[in-house]
This record gives structure tokens, C-alpha cells and sequence, in this order.
């Protein structure tokens, strides 16, 4: 049930364990970077797909259509309007797990929108996570 949070227990040691997930070797620094009752989406090529990952937050994909993902944009001008777009409907930080860095190069035009309008939160290291202003 994508509504409803994950257990930190269940999170760790839960029939769907994540073994080599790359939620698994960040998970403390997801918590870190994504305040307590923020919506959030972690860009993650729907690895994990709708299940809420950190207890206490509200994800949301990115990108979405109808509350699903909707697969990676065409374009980078397609990219920032879903990103405009999300950010007037609540979204609040946005996260680009390790295997979607690749995002922020291949669509120019949202890694402009994020690093010119947006603060990030965190760079280098495991994630890449910017709060929509």
C-alpha cells in the first residue's frame, strides 16, 4: 500500500528485504536530508516503486501521471514542467538516488531549473537532493 509507511524494522528486515537496494546504503541519510512531514520524490528509475521509503514523509513518483510513474522524460523542457508542475501541487524536496544521477547530465535543462531556482540540500557522496523553493 503505497499510502502507508514503512516500519523501520519492517523497512530492514521485511519480506521485500533490500539487500543491494541503493535505498539500503543511504537510508540514514535519506532521513537526514528529508524533514519529518515533506512530500518527496526519489527520482530512482522506479526501482523501489511506489512504497513509501522513510517512515514519517509522503512520496510521491517523479515523474507521475495519475499518481504513477510515468517513466523518465523525453526532453529536458518535459522535465522541468513535470518538476514545475509537482512543486505546485506540494512536492518538496527532491531526491536523485545513484543510479538516476545520470538525469542531472542528460536532461540540462532540469539540473539548470534545480540549481538555479532550488537549494540543494546535498552533493557528491551516495545522493543528489534539492529543496523546491
Amino acid at each position: 500500500d503505497p499510502a502507508r509507511h514503512v516500519a523501520l524494522q519492517e523497512f530492514l528486515l521485511g519480506p521485500w528485504r533490500l539487500g543491494e537496494h541503493w535505498a539500503a546504503r543511504c537510508f540514514d541519510e535519506l532521513m537526514a536530508l528529508v524533514p519529518s512531514g515533506t512530500t518527496y520524490a526519489a527520482v530512482d528509475g522506479d526501482q523501489w516503486g511506489s512504497r513509501q521509503l522513510l517512515p514519517g514523509r509522503r512520496r510521491v513518483p517523479f515523474i507521475e501521471h495519475e499518481g504513477q510513474f510515468w517513466g523518465a522524460p523525453e526532453n529536458g523542457e518535459q522535465a522541468v514542467q513535470a518538476l514545475r508542475r509537482q512543486r505546485d501541487r506540494g512536492l518538496q524536496v527532491i531526491v536523485f538516488a545513484p543510479s538516476c544521477a545520470w538525469w542531472l547530465q542528460h536532461y540540462p535543462e532540469l539540473g539548470d531549473e534545480l540549481r538555479g531556482r532550488h537549494r540543494r540540500l546535498h552533493a557528491g557522496g551516495s545522493l543528489d537532493a534539492y529543496r523546491l523553493l
